[in-house]
């Protein structure tokens, strides 16, 4: 059986792939034979190569004019990116001439990838802030009786965190991430000053550990590419917490487990063969549920919840609770929120 009906009978099973080598034979022994350009343009289509699909049934009609045939290649051309359109046309300009046309193959895919994202994230806590503010109206309230009490406190508005991001591009214009990040939310610092009953500080270290599934849609093509992504986060999130007062000390860690989100817009720029730069903005969700975890007061340690307290009388508004417990009147969870715009700058490869 010759290479042409070897082929036809392997096409006629369905047996694409196996079916191309075949038909590439053929045409060496019949390259005028627009037939054969047609079966081995349709295994490729059939087998997922729809660019080397387009110049063999582009050399199809040429050599047999078909309508039909003509309209389907020009629908199949328009899912091409601009680079394999410029090979695609390049390699029928060179049908007949003998010489391999001088155009870099178009990049197969998928690729795998390594992106590394330094972040800068902007947040509002605010219930750490109407804390302070509590204290510190405390503070001015009783300086007719302590004038020596005072109040100074810092709570971060905003963070450095690093993303580390293995990617899979299928196509031209779409990937799948895998953003893994730590985000060091910073700390929340207060110090009392109080010569009448002893000086007191606390400090909240907030972090964040993230992972999550990012869709990544891009558009255009290579060098430059806009891009958009979204999607879901999984987060732990850690409060550990330092206090040293007069007659007592406490510290502990608190913890919550949450779902959360993220979003971004940015522009890919292909500085180097497969080595990218890319600058984006985004926004992140993330709110802890109920903070939880064993904390040590004056040497004995029991698991308690974090809780807010807006009618608090002393200016503070931040207390604990066993963890197993109700709310008590007028108190609820504490609103830990990490949520809020981020901006960053991406160094990302592709192999």
């Amino acid at each position: 059986m010759d290479a042409a009906a070897r082929a036809l009978s392997l096409f006629k099973d369905k047996k694409y792939r196996a079916a191309i080598p075949f038909f590439k034979q053929a045409l060496i022994q019949k390259p005028g034979d627009y037939k054969l350009y047609y079966y081995l343009g349709s295994c490729q289509y059939k087998a997922g190569r729809p660019r080397e699909a387009v110049v063999n049934l582009t050399l199809s009609y040429n050599l047999r004019v078909d309508m039909k045939l003509e309209d389907f290649v020009h629908r199949l051309r328009a899912t091409l990116s601009s680079q394999e359109i410029e090979w695609v046309d390049a390699q029928v300009a060179a049908y007949g001439t003998g010489k391999t046309p001088d155009v870099p193959a178009p990049i197969e895919y998928p690729q795998f990838g390594l992106r590394l994202e330094p972040e800068v994230s902007f947040i509002n806590l605010a219930q750490f802030t109407a804390a302070a503010q509590a204290y510190t109206f405390y503070a001015n309230s009783i300086q007719g009786t302590d004038p020596g009490y005072s109040f100074s406190g810092i709570v971060p508005n905003s963070l450095f965190g690093g993303i580390v991001e293995p990617v899979l591009r299928m196509d031209s214009h779409l990937e799948f991430g895998i953003p893994l990040s730590y985000l060091p939310a910073g700390t929340v610092t207060g110090k009392i000053e109080d010569p009448q009953n002893g000086n007191s500080a606390i400090s909240f270290d907030l972090s964040a550990f993230l992972g999550g599934l990012d869709v990544i849609l891009l558009t255009g093509d290579r060098p430059l590419q806009f891009f958009a992504s979204i999607g879901p986060r999984l987060a732990s999130i850690q409060v550990g917490i330092n206090y040293t007062g007069a007659s007592q000390t406490a510290n502990g860690t608190l913890n919550s487990t949450v779902f959360g989100g993220a979003a971004q817009v940015g522009l890919e720029w292909e500085i180097a063969n497969n080595f990218f730069l890319t600058p984006s903005i985004g926004y992140r969700w993330l709110q802890a549920g109920p903070l939880t975890g064993n904390v040590n007061i004056g040497g004995v340690t029991n698991n308690y919840r974090m809780e807010f307290d807006p009618g608090s009388t002393n200016g503070s508004l931040i207390a604990y609770v066993p963890s197993n417990a109700p709310d008590p009147p007028g108190m609820s969870h504490f609103d830990l929120d990490l949520s809020g715009p981020t901006s960053s700058l991406t160094l990302s490869a592709l192999f």
